[in-house]
């Protein structure tokens, strides 16, 4: 009987001590997982500090925390400081390539020319899943989101914004090669932007939702700034392949799909199948000739227009109904301008970077 409690005690010992080891080989893929994004950003010319580091949660999960985390290089192209209020990193023992970051807010910056930015949240996470060591994929949510800045008519709002990116390799059947494909996926839900009421009168939330897949996403984990990954990716014959694109507030909506690339002079480059329902005051706002929108207008009752209907005034029996007609937008992206059909809209498309 001693003997056995003996043998025991040393197996829980043992497993113990594994479960400790395990433990800290995981922390530390957390700890790198935090590293990397560390390193990533230093890459981009922003350098943060992290004064107050921690690395607890044994025995079940690990958190590395950093606290007063502050950064300092360029942001949108300017030299700029910043700070966030706390960066947490979770993973589990059971499911190491698995992280989630955890970012506590506001995000503030300051450019040396004065202007400033604030972005605040009630929550903001992003989970990343990783396959060796390359990235299979990442979930970024928002909540509550406010971005306010020095030059911004009104702050940008949303109740939520989820994004989602998916390992989606196709292979290339002359080469036998995958395409480095990811799959992609965005929705926005109430959002809010005080300029757009002079164009889109309406007391609805902003509503988006837009589905897609990205060819030679694999080139944007190239080192160095946005601008030295979308160059890359460029330069790798990418390619954004919109299958589904919603967006929408109250009666008026967009939707379509879209195949969009980036030309040698870094502007936005390809073609955008879409249609337009309640937006004939804000096309024309943008520049729409007003003979293009009688042209769309006919062209979709000959081509069996998508009938959407919209609310008129209170009656007894309810309200009344208007059937509409959507408005084809058959639009081009082509050496810095953008045309409708065979017209050219009074819209340059600068480069991106």
């Amino acid at each position: 009987m001693k003997r056995a409690i003996i043998i025991g005690v040393a197996i829980l010992a043992l497993a113990a001590a594994g479960w400790s080891a395990l433990w800290h080989v995981v922390a530390g893929k957390v700890e790198e997982g935090m590293d990397r994004w560390l390193a990533r950003e230093a890459a981009a010319g922003r350098v943060w500090t992290c004064p107050q580091r921690r690395v607890d949660g044994f025995p079940k999960q690990i958190q590395v925390t950093c606290e007063a985390a502050a950064f300092e290089g360029r942001l949108g192209g300017r030299a700029a400081k910043g700070r966030l209020g706390t960066l947490i990193a979770l993973g589990r023992v059971t499911d190491p390539n698995r992280v989630l970051f955890d970012l506590q807010g506001p995000l503030t910056a300051e450019y040396d020319d004065g202007r400033a930015l604030e972005l605040n949240w009630s929550a903001l996470r992003v989970v990343v899943g990783r396959a060796g060591a390359s990235l299979d994929n990442a979930t970024f949510v928002i909540e509550d989101a406010r971005l306010s800045a020095t030059g911004l008519p009104a702050p940008l709002a949303a109740e939520r914004v989820q994004a989602d990116l998916k390992a989606n390799p196709r292979l290339d059947p002359a080469t036998n090669a995958g395409d480095g494909g990811y799959a992609l996926y965005l929705r926005v839900v109430g959002g809010a932007f005080a300029p757009l009421d002079r164009l889109l009168p309406a007391t609805a939330p902003i509503e988006i939702e837009t589905q897609g897949r990205l060819t030679r996403g694999e080139a944007m984990a190239a080192p160095g700034a946005w601008p030295a990954r979308l160059e890359a990716w460029r330069q790798a014959s990418g390619q954004l392949d919109v299958t589904k694109f919603i967006a929408r507030r109250g009666f008026a909506r967009i939707d379509g799909t879209a195949i969009l690339a980036l030309d040698d002079l870094h502007r936005l480059a390809g073609s955008a199948d879409l249609s337009a329902t309640g937006l004939d005051e804000a096309l024309k706002a943008m520049g729409a000739p007003s003979a293009a929108l009688e042209l769309g207008g006919a062209l979709g009752a000959l081509l069996g227009g998508r009938s959407r209907t919209q609310a008129g005034p209170a009656q007894p029996g309810g309200p009344v109904v208007a059937p509409t007609k959507s408005i084809p937008m058959p639009l081009r992206f082509e050496r810095g301008a953008i045309f409708w059909g065979p017209l050219r809209l009074p819209v340059y498309l600068a480069p991106l970077y």
